[in-house]
């Protein structure tokens, strides 16, 4: 039989053993931590001078109100021949000079981006930056970031596909690049605002469908019935591009999903700025 000795000194043995399994266990899990917040903070120091040197610069060469809290900005961008923006691309845009708008935010572009490198935006007043950009003045530099989108791959990847556009309230404002950038496209644009007030590019685009017997664009108050709107469609090689509030876009998405559409035959793009 052992004596108390021997057993309090077994016991000692084991429990010692506990504590260095536990140690190691411990160290491997704080090295794995140290190393993952290392990691996270030079991805974070490469971003934050990536965004204060190599950014593209540009100044604002135009601004103009086109409503009660919604101003069109015109930016000219000395060189974008390594930056390709396409039509229905968003970019993300700061102004590093002014505080408050230092911060990088997003922004669809409203043009076909030429090689003037002038790229418009048309920006409304929802939130601190929105609205405190509205103040700017003329000459003021701009950095920007994209563009980012998936319209144009989904445009690209349909080549030959009819295009039906469904859009609400800001989200518009791709959709304009889009039908600027392809006039040979046989396009139909459905596009709702809760009031009439609301609506932006209504004149250019009843322009646009004056001119061009390849866009049909229909503009009303309150939502359109996708599933009956679909119905115009059957039969027709097409591609839905759908931008605007969540209800929205869910109305469509579901629409389309009902009648068995590809996915890869639509894309909705979300519009929360």
């Amino acid at each position: 039989m052992d004596s108390p000795i021997e057993h309090r000194g077994r016991g000692a043995c084991v429990y010692s053993r506990r504590i260095d399994r536990l140690y190691h266990k411990y160290s491997r899990y704080m090295a794995l931590f140290y190393l993952y917040s290392g990691f996270t903070l030079v991805a974070y120091l490469v971003k934050k001078l990536r965004d204060y040197r190599f950014l593209p610069v540009g100044h604002l060469v135009e601004k103009r109100a086109l409503k009660d809290n919604f101003y069109k900005f015109k930016i000219k961008v000395g060189h974008l021949k390594w930056r390709k923006i396409q039509p229905g691309d968003y970019v993300f845009i700061k102004v590093p000079n002014v505080r408050g708008l230092r911060e990088l935010h997003p922004f669809s572009v409203v043009n076909k981006v030429g090689e003037d490198g002038v790229i418009t935006l048309a920006i409304r007043g929802d939130g601190d930056f929105t609205r405190q950009i509205q103040s700017l003045e003329l000459g003021e530099l701009i950095q920007f970031d994209g563009g980012y989108g998936r319209f144009n791959t989904l445009i690209t990847q349909n080549d030959g596909d009819q295009l039906v556009l469904a859009t609400g309230g800001t989200g518009i404002v791709p959709m304009l690049a889009i039908i600027d950038a392809h006039p040979e496209r046989l396009i139909t644009l459905f596009y709702t605002v809760h009031t009439a007030a609301d609506q932006i590019y209504v004149t250019q685009l009843e322009h646009w469908a004056a001119t061009r017997a390849t866009l049909t664009v229909h503009v009303q108050t309150g939502r359109f019935t996708p599933a009956t709107e679909l119905q115009k469609f059957t039969g027709h090689r097409t591609t839905f591009l759908i931008s605007g509030p969540y209800a929205l876009g869910q109305s469509w998405v579901r629409a389309l999903r009902q009648r068995r559409i590809a996915a890869s035959k639509y894309y909705y793009e979300e519009f929360n700025w």
